[in-house]
């Protein structure tokens, strides 16, 4: 039996297409912003009885739960230990590259590494050919477009993420799976015939597959008290480090003590009190001393005059 993962933003038809490939209406389909499919289910199809679907919750909607979808995602093939294609949906009328499919391919990449380029297919859904057609330019074939822009830029992102040079594209898929129309059947024929030509993925390579970068942190505190001759400072360094989740999210661990380190610095210690008050008992000294010989030479002045007076 070969099982089929898939993936998607929020509201881009990817439940729809589970019931295609399962040939029946199990899945929850709905218009709303926020995703109808809360938890990872699946199903054997009634198309093809070797077929197996999956599918989970939408990313990028309002309630703002990716990381969580992510997590989910890895407990739930941790224990079915067996995953054969990874079909991504996208809107085929978006205008830009949605931000949360790079965040999506990006965790896919490190959990997968160079298998997920062998085993990643990319549905643009609510594709109706005969209108694409009447509306294209010079009768250009609108999907033409979307091979150029979006699946060069997808090959370019797992190139990056996992350090390889494939110059292949993953197998693209155009079809509208609520209309059901016969180019719809053709590209769901394409799909379960290439998923039964693959080989399991190696689920599981390295831990923490949902954080997309991690930093080291450090931090010094310094902590100081005096003794009787110096100033002991005491030096602690901690580290932590700072996670970057694929959904954008950033979490920071303790702080851990990883080294010590010790400073000591001599005090200036001031002048004794008492040296002071030494100099000023000299400085009062000098000046009664001085006060006593002025005192002298009044008096002796003063008997001179008299003398003087005496005599006359």
């Amino acid at each position: 039996m070969k099982i089929i993962l898939l993936i998607g933003e929020t509201g881009t038809g990817k439940s729809s297409l589970g019931n295609l490939l399962l040939g029946k209406d199990f899945f929850i389909v709905s218009d709303e912003p926020n995703s109808c499919t809360k938890n990872i289910i699946g199903e054997q199809s009634i198309y093809d009885e070797d077929i197996f679907v999956i599918d989970t919750p939408g990313y990028n909607d309002t309630e703002n739960s990716d990381r969580k979808n992510f997590e989910d995602v890895l407990e739930y093939f941790s224990n079915k230990k067996q995953l054969d294609y990874i079909l991504l949906t996208i809107n085929f009328q978006s205008q830009r590259f949605p931000f949360g499919c790079k965040n999506f391919i990006k965790f896919l990449c490190n959990v997968f590494q160079k298998d997920l380029a062998y085993h990643l297919g990319i549905v643009f859904t609510h594709y109706d050919h005969d209108y694409q057609m009447k509306i294209s330019k010079n009768k250009k074939d609108p999907r033409s477009t979307k091979m150029n822009k979006y699946v060069k830029e997808i090959m370019e992102l797992i190139n990056q993420e996992t350090n390889c040079n494939l110059f292949f594209a993953p197998p693209v898929y155009y079809l509208d799976s609520i209309i059901k129309d016969n180019n719809s059947k053709t590209e769901l024929n394409k799909i379960i015939s290439f998923s039964k030509n693959l080989s399991s993925i190696d689920i599981f390579q390295k831990k923490d597959f949902f954080i997309k970068e991690e930093f080291t942190e450090t931090d010094i505190r310094r902590n100081s008290y005096d003794e009787d001759y110096e100033i002991i400072t005491k030096i602690n360094y901690y580290k932590r480090k700072r996670q970057i989740f694929y959904d954008g999210t950033i979490n920071y661990t303790n702080w851990v003590l990883y080294s010590t380190d010790t400073e000591r610095k001599k005090k200036e210690i001031p002048e004794p009190e008492k040296e002071e008050e030494e100099e000023e008992d000299e400085a009062d000294k000098a000046f009664i001393e001085g006060m006593k010989e002025t005192f002298k030479e009044i008096v002796v002045l003063g008997i001179k005059g008299f003398l003087s007076n005496i005599i006359k």
